[in-house]
């Protein structure tokens, strides 16, 4: 199935094991940057991957990069630059998960909560608890593991999907585990959250995000969309869906968004990312107690990769990767290394995404530690 994210966190935390494989001698390294700058345009002279747009700004290092390379439109030969939006995926679920930790900070949900005190009718509600559909542990079927979503989605590309559409698929398989026994990536559980959200809210998921979230940061260039197939501004087109076409085929507005809604609709650029992922790790989004608890409640899936409450962590990097047809996208920040590497690719491949670059990055900048 070409479907977003299926197997991309997945994927991470499995690769993210042998960062340590390869070591670097920095004794006497050239300027970071221009490491980083050549290591960007070696993907895009490599592979075919088309552009990206990269940040990596790390205090230890005093790397302050922003990079943008290769074909941001390959029918018009536009180049990429680092003000283009992209569409991020999977990304929007650490949104989603964000606004439903903020209505627990609001008194409305709490985090152990059966799903059945909100959508009782739905399958196993009673045995669900919010925090499972939040750390992939429910035991919820993905829908878009399904042949018959995969169908209709590869069929009729725009139709508009409900919410309620998306989950009655998942509601007619058994559950993978029992709930809380074990870990499954499924868009399912995301997409279940903002049904909870906008029944607590009255509103609709994209308002909480942008007043709670996008307006109180001031993000001027990110936006949820719960369906609609426009890409919206000054965008770089998307390419590919999973393997590389010869065709070149522009994907960028050939699916309706409103599939992936509250587990992958949002759009943003790199600048807004920063923003938005050093506050996501570094706090002001929840209360104090509430980002402990977040930051705490990781659940191990090998080695030192976890996942929790919308974020996975790599190391001491937290954040989240992202792909839909035509891009992929990781943004991870570090507490501890006060770092930050955000990575947007206009292009769905699953042999070469920005995880891959990611995992260089950190052979590059922190040798040996790993």
């Amino acid at each position: 199935m070409n479907l977003f994210l299926k197997t991309s966190v997945v994927w991470f935390l499995a690769v993210s094991l042998l960062v340590g494989a390869c070591k670097k001698d920095n004794n006497n390294e050239p300027a970071l940057t221009e490491i980083l700058k050549a290591k960007c345009d070696s993907v895009v002279l490599n592979t075919n991957v088309p552009g990206m747009v990269v940040g990596v700004w790390d205090s230890e290092h005093d790397v302050n990069f922003v990079y943008a390379t290769g074909i941001a439109d390959v029918a018009q030969s536009i180049p990429m630059d680092d003000e283009m939006l992209f569409r991020i995926g999977s990304n929007t679920k650490t949104f989603t998960n964000t606004v439903m930790l903020q209505l627990v900070d609001d008194g409305l949900i709490s985090t152990e909560d059966m799903l059945s005190k909100y959508v009782p009718d739905f399958p196993h509600s009673d045995e669900i608890t919010m925090r499972m559909l939040g750390d992939m542990r429910s035991g919820i079927h993905s829908y878009t593991d399904t042949e018959e979503f995969y169908y209709e989605w590869l069929n009729n590309p725009l139709r508009v999907w409900t919410t309620d559409e998306l989950l009655d698929i998942s509601s007619k398989y058994p559950l993978l585990f029992e709930p809380g026994d074990s870990f499954n990536y499924s868009n399912s559980n995301t997409v279940m959250i903002g049904k909870v959200i906008e029944i607590l809210t009255g509103n609709t998921l994209k308002q909480e995000i942008h007043r709670r979230i996008i307006d109180k940061l001031d993000l001027q260039h990110t936006t949820y969309h719960a369906s609609g197939s426009d890409m919206p501004g000054h965008h770089a087109h998307g390419y590919f869906t999973d393997d590389f076409d010869p065709a070149w085929p522009d994907v960028t507005e050939a699916w309706d968004v409103s599939w992936a809604q509250a587990a992958g609709g949002m759009v943003s650029n790199i600048h807004d990312l920063k923003i938005y992922v050093e506050a996501l790790v570094e706090g002001g989004l929840l209360s104090d107690s509430l980002q402990q608890l977040r930051l705490n409640s990781f659940y191990t899936i090998r080695g030192d990769s976890a996942y929790g409450i919308g974020l996975f962590k790599v190391h001491s990097f937290i954040g989240h990767n992202g792909g839909i047809e035509g891009y992929t996208s990781v943004m991870l920040h570090s507490l501890e290394k006060d770092a930050t590497i955000i990575i947007l690719y206009n292009c769905k491949l699953s042999a070469h995404r920005p995880d891959d670059l990611f995992l260089e990055f950190l052979n590059t900048l922190y040798p040996g530690e790993f």
